[in-house]
């Protein structure tokens, strides 16, 4: 699937598809991560995410 940079005010961003969205589960906050030049978009994770267990 291709998808266009477009033009937001002074920055660019990129339309993702409904349907890729909610495939990934995309409602809320992403890591943007770059990687060897490509673009990985993921769930954020909590800034605490399994600190309960790793403490125990």
């Amino acid at each position: 699937m291709k998808a266009h940079v477009v033009r937001i005010g002074n920055s660019k961003g990129i339309r993702i598809p409904k349907s890729v969205i909610e495939q990934c589960q995309l409602h809320s906050a992403v890591d943007l991560i770059v990687q060897q030049g490509q673009l990985l978009v993921r769930l954020a994770t909590k800034a605490r995410a399994g600190w309960n267990q790793a403490f125990k």
